[in-house]
This record gives C-alpha cells, structure tokens and sequence, in this order.
C-alpha cells in the first residue's frame, strides 16, 4: 500500500518522507513542485476549495494537467466534496475527456453515492478514490473495496491521518493513501510508517495465495501493469510468473532461464521497443508454424 502526503515547502518533512519511500501529493489549488519526488498523485484541488462557491476552475485544472505530463501515477478526476450526484454528475463530464491520458484516472466518491453508479465506469484505467465525510468514508469503505477487487480497479483513500485508519485501508486492499499529518508534523511519520508496512506484510501473507489462481494472478497482473513502467514491471511480471511455474514443479527450468536474463532489466538502461521488422519477423515465423500444421 503506498502512502502520499500533501506537499508541503519544509525540508525536513520532504527529507523524512523521501527516505521512508512515500509520495508526494500535488494539488492543482496549490503549489505546483514535485519536490524531485519520483511518485506523485496529484489531487484536482477540490478538497482544498470545498468552501468556494465559485465554479469548478476548468483552466485552471487543464493546465495543471499539462504541467503534470506523464508523471503523476493517478489523477483524481473533477469533483464536488460531500454532494454525491452532482460530484458524479462533474466527474462523468470530464471523463470522456480525459482517458487516454497516461495516469490512472480516478472517481471521487462522495457521500450519497453507491457502487452500482461509478461500477460501469471502472478498470484498469479508471479506480476509485474514497473521499466523503469521515462517517461516511468509513462506513462505505468495505462497499469501495469490494467493488475494486470485482473491477480490477485501483483504489485510494483520501484523508488517512491515524493508524487506526491505515488498517481500516489495508483491510480492504487498498491500494495507496494520503493525509496531511507528515506534511505538518515529520514526528508522526515513524508511527504511520510502521503502521502501513505491518498492512503491507499482512497483505503479503494473505494475498500470496491468492495469485496462485485465475482471478489472482490476472488481479496481481493488474496491479503490476497499471502502477510500474518498463523493466519493472517486466521484471514483475516475469517474477510472478516464474514463482508460479516453480509450485507446479518447472523450477529446474525457470533456474536456467533467470540465469539467462537476469541482466535484462537494469534500472537505467532504455527499455526496448520493437522495431517494425521484428513484428514481421514475428508474423512469418507464425505463419510458418500454421503451415507446417
């Protein structure tokens, strides 16, 4: 479960968070860094407006994605905070208009709303970000979580500041959250942090089995392709996959092979893409098997 904190200028805090491996949390109503954070998730500025009376500020937002490019892992998508169908109702206007782009989109969720309003909405691409009065987001988080596990889906929870809500996300495989308490106190980082790797190690011990069926291993492949880039999630995929061929027996052979290859996917070296000819290539050799059939 990766955990993101709402960006802050103060350096001891950003230096506390870069070395325990959290995120960082940008939001197009405030200062546009990064901060030199390889992880970002970036937040359309909703939460912090939520006493605005003005409208939604759609150039605003349209910059902001600009200027976030290809970094941002997810981008929680237009909303309204705390008015479920006419959130929805915004949300679902700028959805057509932002996929395709290279971040995972996600659907606030608002008090009011239930799984069957955003379930069509849902998949690899598309996820869930928990937001809602704290009653609510509560209350509701096991029907978010159990929608994600049958979508597929990515799933965030906004506003985790407590241990106690750390667990009620990692009871529900969620799969990242944010909250402001390291962004103003770093003391409280070591306490958090301990909490998210205990979820994380409990959801080691409980999920490895899991992959070793259909629907786990196709939900593990999911999470590896919709949250890591080039050699890593090759290199992910391949360990998942080599894993499962050793419990069925083919471990001798998968020794050879990760012999082999075990150079192919050092970080920094340009991750291949094929050349045209080699899809060719790759056609006539097929086409070849299908004759000699």
């Amino acid at each position: 479960m990766t955990p993101f904190f709402s960006r802050t200028g103060t350096k001891r805090n950003l230096d506390a968070a870069r070395a325990a491996g959290w995120g960082i949390l940008v939001s197009a109503s405030g200062v546009w860094r990064d901060e030199g954070f390889d992880l970002i998730g970036a937040d359309n500025g909703q939460w912090t407006e939520r006493d605005d009376p003005l409208p939604f500020k759609r150039d605003r937002f349209l910059r902001f994605v600009d200027w976030l490019g290809d970094r941002a892992l997810w981008l929680a998508l237009p909303d309204v905070p705390f008015r479920g169908l006419e959130s929805l109702d915004l949300t679902l206007q700028w959805l057509p208009e932002m996929r395709g782009h290279p971040s995972i989109l996600l659907i606030v969720v608002q008090d009011g709303m239930t799984p069957a309003m955003i379930a069509p909405f849902l998949g690899p691409r598309v996820g869930i970000f928990v937001g809602g009065t704290d009653d609510w987001k509560e209350t509701t988080l096991p029907l978010w979580g159990a929608l994600a596990r049958e979508a597929g889906c990515y799933l965030h929870v906004g506003r985790v500041n407590s241990a106690r809500r750390i667990f009620l996300c990692g009871a529900e495989e969620a799969d990242s959250f944010d909250g402001t308490s390291v962004t103003q106190f770093a003391d409280t980082l070591p306490m958090l942090d301990q909490a998210r790797q205990h979820v994380d190690l409990a959801t080691k011990w409980r999920d490895r089995p899991s992959e070793r069926t259909p629907a786990g291993f196709a939900r593990r492949c999911r999470e590896i392709v919709a949250t890591m880039p080039g050699h890593a999630a090759h290199r992910a995929l391949d360990l998942l996959t080599n894993d499962i061929l050793r419990d069925l027996g083919f471990g001798a052979g998968i020794e050879i092979f990760e012999a082999a290859v075990r150079d192919w996917h050092r970080r920094g070296q340009p991750y291949p893409i094929p050349t045209e000819p080699h899809w060719i290539d790759c056609e006539r050799v097929l086409a070849g098997m299908e004759r000699r059939q």
